[in-house]
């Protein structure tokens, strides 16, 4: 992003036409010609002033985006976490965690929360593939188009070092929407975990942010579960953080035309993840023995596992 605030070049993406309308990350419409910051390359905004007017929140985080740009799975969270409708249902997940937790909501010091993601075939046939054969990979052909989804809320008893060297970032959040006479809002930091395998160990990306809990979390007592099938009815659930969370993978997987650009191309490693979780494999690591139990819970809870 320049210094002045000026719309920049649209970052260049192969799954895009030019023409999709996406959604300006101030303004939250949907408008052509949304253009990408050109230091980060995830916030997308819609004219000079809606770029202007989110930069007192967006310089927070624009320098750590645009360091872990070059990384194809940080390069998704970093997308995922620059989404305001996504990061809204993330955050009202992380508000019905507590929640369920029963933890205090202090709204001065900060509250932390890891988030682990993982990526999958869009496609839930390639899915079923995976989670029955234990050496399969498509050595030929196109590879499988993978999605980005989010696999479970970890609440830790107490700070990790990655959320304490992010302390500057809380404060100066805090102070901003203090400034906006927010003081009331409740902030959390958050990591972004994610794991691939190689060799039979667990590879780990991630990135930190700070995210704001909802105002009014009762706004959304149900959440309609997109479906895939065309013609069938979509679901509708009581809100809690699992249900939350099954809404966001959902929205992901019906978007078909890429516009949240949470798509990737999978890889052998990606591969072998899900299929090291499916098959009951363990880990000697209890940060990717966490990812593996991650996998298998979300699996147990979403409907679109078990569709025909």
């Amino acid at each position: 992003m320049s210094t002045n605030g000026a719309p920049t070049k649209e970052e260049e993406d192969p799954s895009s036409d030019g023409e999709s309308r996406s959604l300006c990350h101030n303004c939250f419409e949907r408008r052509p010609n949304v253009r990408a910051c050109a230091q980060c390359k995830s916030a997308m905004y819609c004219s000079k002033t809606c770029q202007k007017e989110d930069w007192p929140l967006h310089k927070l985080k624009c320098l750590s985006l645009a360091a872990i740009h070059s990384s194809p799975m940080t390069r998704l969270m970093g997308r995922f976490q620059n989404h305001p409708y996504l990061t809204t249902f993330l955050s009202l997940a992380l508000f019905h965690k507590f929640q369920a937790l029963g933890r205090d909501l202090p709204s001065k010091t900060p509250l932390t929360a890891q988030i682990f993601f993982g990526v999958e075939p869009a496609d839930i046939q390639e899915f079923g593939h995976l989670r029955t054969k234990k050496n399969f990979h498509r050595r030929t052909g196109d590879p499988v188009t993978g999605i980005l989804q989010v696999l479970s809320i970890v609440i830790p008893s107490q700070i990790s070092p990655g959320a304490a060297k992010y302390m500057p970032n809380f404060q100066s959040m805090r102070a901003v929407l203090d400034e906006k006479g927010l003081s009331s809002a409740h902030l959390v930091i958050v990591e972004f975990f994610s794991c691939s395998a190689r060799d039979s160990k667990a590879i780990f990306g991630g990135l930190t942010t700070t995210l704001a809990l909802p105002s009014d979390p009762q706004m959304h007592k149900t959440l309609t579960i997109p479906q895939m099938s065309y013609g069938q009815d979509d679901i509708v659930k009581t809100t809690t953080w699992q249900t939350c969370l099954e809404f966001i993978n959902m929205e992901i997987r019906v978007d078909v035309q890429n516009e949240y650009r949470l798509q990737k191309k999978m890889t052998r490693q990606d591969e072998e993840m899900i299929m090291w979780a499916m098959t009951g494999g363990n880990c000697t690591d209890e940060f990717g023995e966490e990812v593996l139990t991650a996998w298998r819970d979300k699996v147990s809870r979403e409907d679109i596992y078990s569709m025909k």
